[in-house]
């Protein structure tokens, strides 16, 4: 009858179990820190990928910003030649062109729709945890905040040009036939002259508050241009 040995395990010493649960808890941690390492590596990617966006998207802000600038400024023009005429005899032809035309330019306007497509995109999917600096954090959200009140601020100077102005056009104005509109103006003296004072409010505003937040929001879009540059390096 065949007789089975066991083998003869040699037992470790505690010295032994030490070390290999040190090189186990060793092995752990250096993955846990690795993969720590490569979330940040890919955070900041992402996150500064994020930024190069948000930079794209003030950049057009920018280009915008400066034409509706330059077109409130050929409105305000127009207007302020609309002022030096009002006391003059609009019933002659010539100087009834010269008003029409700019009265013309004076119905130029233009919104200023910001570029905020990256922005909401990193407000819906949480992408502002990611940032860390708090002045990008400050700097982003008071320039998206003073976007939403300048088109508020268009909004209700919209509104007021139209109210102010479109009604009384309405009534006096017929496109096209200058003679008959002199022959209106000359029979309506009040109405011509509460249509220049309405003119005149329109400028009054576009000049003291209207323009200067545009060009306030030009000048915070290009300081959050440079901002982001140099904190990201891009």
């Amino acid at each position: 009858m065949e007789v089975h040995h066991h083998p003869h395990i040699e037992k470790k010493s505690f010295k032994e179990y030490l070390l290999e649960g040190l090189m186990i808890f060793l092995a752990v941690s250096l993955g846990f820190i690795a993969e720590n390492i490569r979330e940040n590596i890919n955070n900041h990617e992402t996150e500064k990928k994020n930024m190069e966006v948000i930079v794209s998207n003030l950049k057009l802000d920018t280009a915008n910003l400066a034409a509706i600038i330059q077109n409130t400024s050929s409105r305000s023009q127009a207007l302020d030649c609309i002022e030096l005429i009002r006391y003059q005899d609009l019933s002659d032809t010539t100087l009834l062109k010269s008003f029409f035309i700019s009265f013309d330019r004076a119905h130029l306007f233009s919104y200023f729709i910001p570029s905020s497509a990256a922005f909401e995109q990193m407000k819906s999917s949480d992408g502002f945890k990611l940032v860390k600096n708090q002045e990008i954090l400050d700097s982003l959200f008071g320039y998206y905040d003073y976007d939403k009140t300048n088109l508020e601020l268009q909004t209700k100077y919209a509104q007021f040009f139209m109210d102010q102005v479109f009604s009384l056009e309405d009534k006096m104005f017929e496109p096209g036939r200058l003679l008959q509109t002199s022959k209106i103006i000359a029979r309506n003296p009040d109405m011509m002259r509460e249509l220049f004072n309405s003119l005149h409010n329109i400028n009054v505003a576009l000049k003291n508050f209207y323009t200067p937040s545009l060009q306030v929001q030009l000048q915070k879009a290009s300081a959050l241009i440079g901002l982001i540059k140099r904190k990201y390096n891009l």
